[in-house]
């Protein structure tokens, strides 16, 4: 009976772990696809001008999420956050059991060792877990290597299924690279495979090209990732700087996953059709330098690993390993639900507006309209999504002037650098506001052409001295 049901007791319990640890958390960016997509629906034009900064206004954006947007949006305006969050929590607990699938039918494992990896893949999904537009890509993600173990099989139409997959993945996220660059891998096993470049070889390659062109942005769309991989080739030239772990518990089922790479070896990824070596070693390197990309390395990497454990021969130890691994697996996603809920029940909607200075918006709604406002990271998106369009905000919509703007304004001004009060007489900012802790509110209590106009112990809200409240 607990056979039959291996499947559904595996959806429904990692989605309801999701959906728990996702109700405690909201992630930077959040607020700002709201925006994003309530435009899209309202006002039936797509965001490719910067419009919620003062910083760099006008300057060119990339709409690259606009569906999933969308869907973030209507689901919040007509729900609520813990509707979304259900729904996050649903679309990965099915990611997850699309993993369960494939290392069944595709790798060839039983239930337990596939039940274990399963959980180890979602347990690095829970460090990261957070309602993102990436969540709605994570579901092609893990389809398309169905299609390359398709091809891997001796499946020649497999690639074409793979470019066609792309045509909604790039509506949804600028993830779909990853599919492009599987596309390119799978072209590359075939030339090794012919032992010669043929237009048959890269024909899948160049269609899934073409199919990602069919998007508000056309070949821009290729933008955003470009310009992410670009820097990380350049920081990895120049800094050779890995990951910074600054919650070392948090990587534990990252550090889990290597070790069995160790333990089990990956030599019967050398005898595939596909390169699974060198998309492993990719997003290894991506995931060492980027958190994000932790959760794509780790369904790679039990990917791989059930293509090893498969091809072991069998020994006593090996099926008490495996219901080892499911134990403490499933025991840590357990115990990091009960936790959350421990800590945040009963939950309610205005919890999720604890974490941001809703005092503030409200003041400034009163009081300030048209100002501009200088505030962190964190807090960005929330501002511009209940502000917007009466305040502008310094922080803006993923353009090449806001990289220079985090570098050369915001940390040395968020960290109180020597040069901060020079930034601030640059930056032509109105309002500041920050959290107590920051360095930066502390060196605003002592300047004189700034007054303070709130301080509830959580935040503080500044407003230049010649800045006059609307009646």
């Amino acid at each position: 009976m607990l056979k039959r049901f291996a499947s559904p007791l595996l959806f429904v319990s990692l989605a309801v772990c999701f959906f728990t640890v996702l109700l405690a958390r909201v992630d930077p960016d959040y607020f700002w696809r709201l925006k994003n997509g309530e435009m899209i629906l309202t006002e039936g034009r797509f965001p490719m001008t910067e419009i919620y900064s003062y910083t760099s206004p006008g300057a060119r954006t990339i709409s690259n999420a606009w569906v999933s947007e969308v869907i973030l949006y209507a689901v919040h305006h007509h729900f609520g956050y813990a509707a979304q969050a259900a729904l996050h929590g649903l679309l990965l607990a099915f990611a997850h059991l699309l993993i369960f699938i494939f290392l069944k039918r595709k790798a060839g494992l039983t239930r337990l060792p596939s039940a274990a990896l399963t959980l180890l893949c979602a347990l690095n999904t829970f460090m990261l877990l957070e309602p993102r537009t990436q969540n709605f890509g994570f579901i092609f993600f893990v389809l398309s290597f169905f299609f390359i173990a398709d091809w891997d099989a001796g499946d020649d139409r497999a690639p074409y299924f793979l470019a066609f997959l792309l045509l909604p993945w790039v509506n949804l996220h600028s993830g779909f690279v990853i599919g492009i660059i599987e596309l390119g891998l799978l072209a590359l096993g075939k030339v090794i495979q012919d032992r010669k470049l043929s237009f048959k070889s890269l024909a899948p390659l160049f269609l899934g090209i073409l199919l990602s062109c069919f998007n508000p942005e056309g070949i821009h769309a290729f933008n955003i990732p470009t310009q992410s991989f670009k820097l990380r080739v350049i920081r990895a030239i120049t800094e050779a700087k890995p990951l910074d772990i600054v919650r070392p518990e948090l990587f534990y089922p990252y550090l889990a996953l290597l070790s069995l790479l160790a333990i089990f070896g990956i030599k019967d990824l050398l005898m595939r059709r596909f390169p699974w070596m060198l998309l492993l070693l990719a997003l290894l390197y991506q995931s060492l330098t980027f958190q994000r990309m932790i959760p794509y390395f780790a369904v790679v990497c039990v990917l791989c690993l059930g293509f090893s454990i498969s091809g072991m021969p069998a020994a006593p130890w090996i099926k008490k390993f495996h219901a080892f691994l499911l134990a403490a697996a499933g025991g840590t996603a357990i115990a990091v639900s009960f936790i959350t809920v421990r800590t945040y029940y009963p939950w309610t909607e205005n919890l999720m507006h604890e974490r941001y200075p809703r005092d503030s918006v409200r003041l400034i709604l009163e009081n300030y309209p048209g100002k501009n406002i200088f505030s962190t990271f964190e807090w960005g998106g929330y501002l511009l999504y209940y502000l917007h369009p009466n305040n502008r905000i310094s922080l803006d919509s993923r353009t090449m002037p806001y990289l220079d703007f985090i570098r050369l304004v915001y940390l040395p001004l968020i960290n109180g650098a020597p040069e901060a009060h020079s930034i601030l007489d640059r930056m032509n900012a109105d309002i500041i506001l920050l959290p107590n802790a920051f360095r930066l509110t502390h060196f605003m209590r002592d300047q004189k052409d700034w007054n303070l106009i709130l301080d509830n112990g959580k935040e503080s809200l500044f407003a230049k001295k010649d800045i006059k409240k609307v009646p």
